[in-house]
């Protein structure tokens, strides 16, 4: 007898009180469910279920049962589901990142640390503190995460400074050129500061040291960013790729906001030192090429390639 068969039967006529929805979302027919259930009866020797009319009622021994008989259903899920993580976490390196790294620069990790540990990637974008919690939950292996950041128990490497744009709408920048007082009046858009809290108030800060202090509006992605830039809502501060929307000016900083950011593991289970050194050099590759931008016009206005003048004012 498949024991754990049968009182999956027993849980969802209990949940669906009625064998025909039962049935239905057992993806079966009535009858057959119909006999495991009385095979289940006849094996733990107690009637389970009362039928009246209208439907299908628990008898005591069933109340009884139904709570270990729940907890039985669920062990063997999160069973089943730890069996398939374990095979995954064999073949595949489940890599994490933040989304504040552009899309090239995520696609660059993922072939690097393919390329280091000779296995598939599975890449998953989230926060830098969702990221934490699959780390020490043993769902992912290794992660990029903003710096910076209450890590916990886990383990990091070398922190990385990423040079960022300023997205602007362009009635703000007439002519390609502006100053950080065109933006006093204008929200900061920003991801919620949840996603991290610590780099979140130190990139505001940073803003607010250059004459700026924005009030800051929480967006949940990129394409709410550039709706806000381009609608003359807000502007923001990041590594983005410059947009093909008319609406908004890309700004290279002389005085660039960096953003930083860098991976962690799990102390007891590390990536190989290769994948860990892969990813440290993508990152310093990134953050190098950004470094040669940002240069300011020798005469204090914006550069002709579209760069941030001094605020004089």
């Amino acid at each position: 007898m498949d024991l754990l068969r049968h009182v999956t039967f027993f849980v969802t006529i209990a949940e669906e009180r009625h064998f025909g929805r039962a049935a239905d979302r057992l993806g079966m027919t009535q009858p057959p469910l119909s006999q495991g259930l009385r095979r289940l009866e006849s094996h733990l020797d107690v009637r389970l279920f009362e039928r009246n009319a209208r439907e299908v009622v628990l008898t005591p021994a069933g109340r009884a049962l139904l709570g270990p008989a729940e907890a039985f259903v669920a062990a063997a899920g999160a069973l089943r589901r730890s069996a398939l993580d374990q095979a995954e976490a064999g073949s595949t390196v489940r890599l994490g990142v933040v989304g504040v790294l552009r899309p090239d620069v995520v696609a660059a990790l993922a072939a690097a640390v393919r390329e280091a540990s000779g296995r598939g990637v599975e890449t998953t974008v989230a926060p830098t503190v969702e990221l934490a919690e699959r780390l020490l939950a043993g769902r992912c292996d290794l992660a990029v995460v903003r710096h910076p950041g209450v890590l916990s128990d886990l383990a990091a490497g070398p922190v990385v400074r990423l040079a960022t744009r300023l997205l602007v709408p362009a009635a703000r920048a007439p002519g390609g050129q502006l100053r950080w007082a065109a933006l006093r009046d204008l929200p900061l858009a920003l991801p919620p500061r949840a996603h991290h809290p610590a780099a979140h108030d130190q990139l505001v800060d940073a803003v607010s040291r250059r004459g700026v202090r924005p009030r800051v509006i929480a967006v949940e992605d990129d394409r709410a960013v550039l709706a806000a830039v381009a609608a003359d809502r807000a502007f923001t501060v990041g590594p983005h790729v410059a947009p093909r929307v008319a609406d908004i000016v890309a700004l290279d900083p002389a005085d660039p906001i960096p953003v930083r950011v860098r991976p962690v593991w799990r102390p007891a289970s590390p990536p190989e030192e290769a994948v860990r050194d892969a990813v440290v050099a993508v990152l310093r590759a990134e953050g190098g090429r950004l470094a040669e931008g940002g240069r300011l016009a020798e005469d204090g206005r914006l550069a002709e390639d579209g760069r941030l003048a001094e605020d004089v004012g």
